[in-house]
């Protein structure tokens, strides 16, 4: 995941934190030229901004970010955490808001909710070939039948799925599976891989196979 991070000083640290335990890439920019340019030239899953609402600026960077981010979920990080300035932060545009003393946990479910919320509004079929998973109702039916798994196997299909035929490592597989506190060992992502291909002998044959990249991870063939 690429995260912006806006105004952040006073949290920076945590959020670095939460990057190289995650292996997120955490970019803050230094003023507010920079962070237009990077607005325009980078990808980026979910921006974090810290808002001080009793500062003379205020929400204005916010106001800003909204019409910049259009395509980007926001994640505004309160300093006077109350009912008003939530209600004002979600009305120009924040999809979550926290206090400023939100956890390293926090900020991870926070980020990894963003996401799925803002594919969620967008469209929440994603398709491969025989494969169609929807996340709203966490279902996952292959060549139309409805295919039941474990709760494991099912955020491992959806990180494939979301990948678009790119291999995905173990470790990035381990960090959508578990939580920021959870230190599985990452032979298990093996042991998840050989359940779930079980349940894909029929996708495997149309185009849609867990594809082995040895020395790399994993990726799910995008049928021709």
């Amino acid at each position: 995941m690429k995260i912006l991070a806006i105004n952040m000083a006073s949290r920076l640290s945590a959020l670095l934190r939460l990057g190289e335990r995650k292996r997120w890439e955490v970019i803050a920019p230094r003023c507010e030229f920079e962070t237009n340019e990077l607005l325009q030239l980078s990808e980026f899953q979910v921006v974090f901004i810290y808002i001080d609402g009793n500062a003379p600026d205020g929400f204005a960077s916010l106001i800003s970010l909204k019409y910049a981010t259009a395509h980007r979920p926001i994640i505004a990080i309160l300093k006077n955490d109350c009912s008003q300035e939530r209600a004002r932060a979600w009305e120009l545009g924040a999809m979550i808001c926290l206090a400023e003393n939100a956890t390293v946990s926090e900020l991870e479910m926070a980020a990894v909710a963003a996401v799925r919320q803002f594919a969620l509004a967008r469209n929440n079929l994603i398709h491969a070939g025989p494969i169609e998973m929807d996340i709203t109702t966490g279902s996952l039916r292959i060549l139309g039948e409805l295919v039941k798994l474990p709760r494991k196997q099912f955020l491992l299909v959806e990180r494939l799925l979301l990948a678009q035929g790119k291999i995905v490592t173990r470790d990035q597989l381990l960090n959508h599976l578990y939580d920021f506190d959870e230190f599985p060992n990452v032979k298990i992502i093996d042991v998840f891989i050989c359940k779930t291909r079980a349940k894909f002998q029929r996708a495997a044959k149309m185009g849609g196979a867990i594809v082995t990249c040895w020395g790399e991870g994993y990726r799910l063939a995008q049928p021709q």
